[in-house]
């Protein structure tokens, strides 16, 4: 459920809760996300878009809306590209050598995370099973 009051009079607001989205919050949006109510400013645009009908998706971990080319058939993140390559110059709470995981999303901007050698190994292996190893993401 999504409630939207507004506009926010005055200026100084953070950024809209679009992701990538630049332009000023103008707005409070409150989201129940799994039973906890969640706020976050969209802009004029983006709150008119919603009012529109256009399709959105709270993401929780990220604290933003998902708008646009940012969501997939159900509404997840798209990963385009990705690159694997070994951390060799850290060492943390995560071991010797953490593998970094970069990728690109349908917008072309990058991202990553860091896991121990041991996750990629289990990451790599559950990706592995599933898909038939032709590159297409099918099983």
């Amino acid at each position: 459920m999504l409630r939207i009051q507004g506009p926010i009079p005055g200026g100084n607001l953070p950024p809209c809760a679009v992701l990538r989205c630049d332009a000023q919050g103008a707005y409070v949006a409150t989201v129940m996300a799994f039973g906890d109510p969640a706020e976050s400013l969209p802009c004029e645009e983006h709150k008119q878009r919603i009012d529109a009908g256009q399709r959105w998706q709270w993401d929780g971990n990220q604290n933003v809306f998902l708008m646009g080319d940012d969501l997939s058939g159900e509404g997840r993140l798209r990963a385009t590209n990705f690159r694997v390559h070994t951390e060799s110059d850290i060492d943390s709470e995560l071991g010797v050598d953490p593998v970094r995981v970069d990728f690109d999303d349908a917008a072309g901007t990058s991202m990553g995370f860091i896991v121990s050698r041991d996750a990629a190994r289990h990451l790599g292996a559950m990706l592995t099973q599933f898909t038939d190893g032709d590159g297409d993401g099918t099983r």
